[in-house]
């Protein structure tokens, strides 16, 4: 056997250094310990009230918590008056085959039976199972001290419904001395950190257990980067783990397909203007459109279409389309617009392919020929229908339920050489745009 060391060790000190060597390096080698919290405190508290109630010839259990929490315990640990029964049992030193010295302090002993070990949790989810009890180093150092091999822990909660429930193992020869060795050799580990006075920032570190038991006390003194407290941070996160994996591909929302425009739209095209002098735009039918103001779409710009613009992107102008019924009006509006403006030379359509459009004059649209005196302005009325028949006159007062309403297109003689048109637009541009061409047809 090697000379023993000359400290004495603990199962709380192995605990520790196997949760976190760099802990175990600020509490044993710079002396920083662990400050109490209201968890520990609580433990001791409930430790006290056992060690009274075994030793005490009448049993007494406060009221409160502390004394629910005791009497749930008892209900798994031995009852008072076991023979022999030692609680809060203290056994020191304890020398073990590696030579080092232990001490160890056991809560309840029942010689030749059972050395059981009372615990507080708020979650039994803190409960060792039966294989990690089989390891734990308090657990390893009794039975070794004690020479009993059953050993039982006793688990209270303090949160929520007050209940205990026990874990127990025995150990078998081969297994104990096995793990009776595993503690010499971590401990001959501490040992020679301790007399090399090691930096606890040169120990490693377990940034898992930053968190456990109410937090490391520690922490600050680690320093510890983000890569190292969460090392998977930098990895991507496998959302599987959360929604299982995904059966089949999603397959890819195609893009809505493009709805075309009524039949009615685009038969009148019309472009801005900056007067009654603006400029003109070919409609479907070949013939000259007047000048609206509003502009929602664009066309390819007549003026600079054809051989002298080869190779240069089209020029585009803004247009807009207008459908029935007022597109219908305008269209014929439009076309008796361009035989009194511009005569018989009306101009060539942009519908046909550009190969059979002569070159276009770039500096915009020959001017309109001069009317001539003898020319008569349209029939405006033949395209907006026939006017309706007066109403007959009646005899009496006539009242206002008797008038005929006017309807739209309708065309009512007031007095000789006026004519009035009734025309149901609510497109304040569009009525200025018949107000004009209808102005300019009659002559006015």
């Amino acid at each position: 056997m090697p000379a023993p060391l000359t400290y004495l060790d603990s199962a709380s000190q192995d605990g520790t250094y196997l949760r976190c060597t760099r802990e175990w390096g600020w509490s044993y080698l710079r002396g920083f310990k662990t400050p109490d919290n209201p968890a520990t405190l609580r433990g001791s508290r409930i430790h006290a009230l056992l060690e009274a109630y075994y030793k005490g010839p009448i049993q007494i259990i406060p009221k409160g918590e502390d004394g629910e929490i005791l009497v749930k315990a008892l209900e798994h640990l031995p009852p008072w008056g076991t023979p022999g029964l030692v609680p809060e049992r203290e056994v020191s030193p304890i020398v073990t085959p590696g030579g080092n010295m232990w001490i160890a302090r056991i809560d309840v002993h029942v010689p030749g039976d059972v050395v059981a070990d009372l615990k507080t949790c708020s979650s039994f989810a803190y409960m060792p199972t039966v294989d990690q009890l089989a390891r734990d180093s308090q657990a390893v150092l009794y039975a070794y001290a004690t020479g009993e091999r059953r050993v039982r822990w006793v688990y209270t909660r303090t949160k929520g419904a007050r209940e205990a429930r026990k874990v127990e193992h025995v150990f078998r020869e081969d297994e104990l001395a096995e793990r009776v060795k595993e503690l010499d050799q971590r401990a001959r580990k501490r040992y020679l950190l301790r007399a090399s006075d090691a930096d606890p920032l040169d120990l490693p570190p377990t940034p898992t257990a930053c968190t456990k038991f109410n937090g490391c006390p520690h922490q600050f003194r680690c320093n510890l980067t983000l890569e190292e407290r969460y090392p998977n941070m930098s990895q991507p996160f496998d959302m599987s783990s959360l929604f299982g994996p995904i059966a089949q591909p999603i397959a890819p929302i195609a893009p809505p397909a493009p709805v075309a425009p009524p039949p009615c739209m685009g038969k009148f095209l019309t472009a801005p203007g900056t007067g009654d002098d603006g400029p003109i735009v070919r409609a479907p039918n070949g013939m000259p459109l007047p000048p609206q103001m509003v502009q929602t779409q664009t066309v390819p710009d007549p003026t600079k279409m054809g051989p002298a613009f080869a190779g240069q992107a089209p020029a585009m102008i803004p247009i807009r389309p207008v459908g029935p019924p007022m597109g219908e009006h305008l269209n014929a509006l439009a076309e008796a617009w361009a035989k009194y403006t511009m005569g018989a030379a009306a101009p060539v359509a942009i519908n046909p392919p550009e190969q059979s459009l002569a070159p276009a004059a770039p500096t915009g649209l020959p001017p309109a020929a001069p009317v001539s005196p003898t020319q008569q302005p349209p029939d405006i009325t033949s395209l907006l229908g026939p006017a309706a028949p007066a109403p007959e006159a009646k005899k009496g007062r006539a009242s206002k339920k008797d008038a005929a309403p006017a309807n739209a297109g309708d065309v009512h003689p007031v007095g000789q050489g006026i004519v009035t048109i009734v025309l149901n637009v609510t497109d304040p541009v569009i009525a200025q745009a018949i107000a004009t061409i209808i102005s300019k047809a009659v002559g006015g």
